[in-house]
């Protein structure tokens, strides 16, 4: 990018004022479905190579688009985006030679139009400054899609891109259904997991591959075809069901499989009848697997799957030992083609991150635990947490409950979202927090080293409690971004209404103060997943002069 940066500032000072005849037209045109993105026509002719447009808006930070190749015949087309609804931009193309010299330039005009009726329902207050220019949201509701925010510049925040998921009819069902993780890949594009379509009988989770400007690349396999009970007694460990689950996906290439994805998956057993302790079918447990889409072989595979590394039988929690709504016995179902399995939730894996050294992490709610797999899938390599924990907490008070997000840092720390369902009443009860525990190889103890905890005087505790999503991710500048994606009442264990959503920059004190508190509120939104930090869109990057 630095390259890049520098490439555009030698343009920008060479080039200006500059009108040659190497680019003799332009025209701007918003996407009729979509009011912020917009494709810039040039027609260049040699010697131009490549094009660069900078565009602005009166208030708003000049951006620059990344250099795009002149096409070789007819018109070239530049895609821009990261802009304000309702805004008139002034643009300027310039031209590059192969040399990378001025070659011309060319200016005009476009106007962005409104944002979709369900997205200028949506309400975003911001106090203070966040230092990462950009953030993606899941939504679940009335507008089924993402959307980016701008949280940065001066105007901030302000809604500078979105995508309406695209309609599926995986189970029959011809529908937009609501997408909800997502990652931005290596070249920029977006992989994210489709809820699925047909309802919640028939949610057939999958995974789409998108450009920055919407088109669909391409999608994963089904995760379940059909379940599979047994005609007659079932033989040990058989398999009832199997599929996707759209908590986590990771950026293509992220194990060191080149254009594979790891993600989470499903797998339904019935250890309960295998251990001759309950009757065929009548406590089917559901299991979180991690698998492997190779999109170059269109295979999606299981690698890991936890019956055969934990046991459900006792590595469980209940409504005693935790939140009495959310834990291993919690009743709900396995969709699939129509169809439904009534299961136990045991373990609702939430998270994946392959660590700095190798071993694939996995965040385990119910379980109140975080696993390392080593790299090959073939075993535990250490844990941490509730059940048979590697590491001991000195202090009562690290320890965490029902957690989302759980990350390796580059120093060896383990950085988490605490959601705190279950915590003990002498522990604090029910709130959140990011956590930030230090892990002593040598001693096997785990100490709390950073924490942000975000004041909220209308609680029981005075602190704000999320007890289903949320995210805790450290910066580059070594502030944390902070999502508390669910706003609940501590006392009566539901969600507030309305709810307020909170994303924070936090800084780097041991006992964290707030940088910028983002608050939000999303009509019609159940949760706000995660909230993942970009830098850029489309390849924009600043406009600055050197």
């Amino acid at each position: 990018m630095h390259k890049t940066q520098n490439l555009i500032g030698a343009v920008l000072l060479l080039g200006a004022g500059l009108a040659q005849a190497e680019i003799s037209g332009t025209s701007a045109s918003v996407r009729p479905d979509n009011s912020l993105i917009v494709d810039i026509q040039v027609t260049a002719r040699q010697p131009a190579a490549k094009l660069l447009v900078s565009y602005q808006a009166p208030g708003v930070e000049p951006l620059l688009s990344r250099p795009m190749p002149v096409a070789t015949a007819g018109p070239t087309t530049i895609t821009i985006g990261r802009l304000r609804a309702n805004k008139t931009y002034t643009y300027t193309v310039r031209a590059i030679d192969e040399n990378g010299a001025p070659a011309g330039s060319s200016s005009g005009a476009f106007t962005t139009g409104p944002l979709p009726p369900e997205l200028a329902a949506n309400t975003y207050k911001l106090r203070g400054t966040m230092t990462t220019p950009l953030i993606i949201l899941s939504q679940l509701g009335a507008f089924p899609g993402f959307v980016a925010l701008d949280v940065h510049a001066p105007d901030a925040p302000q809604i500078v891109w979105y995508y309406k998921n695209a309609p599926s009819s995986a189970s029959g069902t011809l529908q937009a259904d609501g997408p909800i993780t997502i990652v931005q890949a290596a070249n920029g594009n977006f992989v994210f997991a489709d809820t699925g379509s047909g309802g919640p009988v028939a949610a057939d989770s999958f995974f789409r591959e998108i450009t920055s400007d919407g088109t669909l690349v391409r999608e994963s396999p089904r995760g379940c075809v059909s379940l599979t009970p047994p005609g007659s007694t079932a033989s040990r460990g058989w398999i009832w069901g199997e599929g996707n689950d759209i908590h986590e996906v990771l950026p293509p290439g992220s194990d060191g499989v080149p254009g594979a994805i790891l993600h989470l998956g499903k797998v339904v057993k019935d250890p309960f009848f295998d251990a001759g302790k309950a009757p065929q079918g009548a406590r089917l447990q559901l299991g979180t697997t991690i698998r492997r889409w190779d999109p170059s072989t269109g295979k999606d595979l299981v690698v890991w799957d936890p019956f055969d590394f934990l046991d459900p039988l006792t590595d469980r929690t209940d409504a005693a030992s935790s939140d009495p709504g959310i834990n291993s016995d919690s009743k709900s179902t396995m969709p699939c083609a129509g169809k439904s399995l009534p299961i136990e939730e045991w373990t609702h894996s939430n998270s994946l991150q392959v660590t700095p050294t190798g071993e694939v992490l996995q965040s385990i709610r119910h379980l109140d635990t975080v696993i390392a797999i080593s790299p090959r899938f073939d075993s535990i390599a250490w844990r941490i947490g509730r059940f048979r924990s590697d590491f001991t907490f000195p202090n009562a008070g690290d320890r965490f409950y029902h957690q989302h997000y759980a990350r390796v840092l580059e120093n060896g720390n383990l950085l988490l979202f605490d959601n705190g369902n279950g915590r003990p009443a002498a522990e604090g009860g029910p709130y959140s927090r990011a956590l930030e525990l230090a892990l002593d190889w040598d001693s096997m103890t785990a100490t709390k080293v950073w924490q942000y905890r975000h004041p909220d005087a209308s609680n029981t505790g005075g602190y704000k409690y999320s007890d289903a999503v949320g995210m805790a991710e450290r910066l580059e500048n070594g502030n944390t971004l902070v999502s508390f994606g669910r706003d609940a009442d501590p006392g009566t264990l539901r969600g507030k209404t309305p709810q307020t959503f909170t994303l924070v920059e936090a800084d780097a004190n041991s006992e964290a103060g707030a940088v910028g508190i983002l608050d939000m509120q999303l009509p019609g939104e159940p949760i706000s997943y995660r909230a993942v930090p970009l830098k850029t869109l489309f390849g924009e990057v600043p406009a600055r002069r050197p």
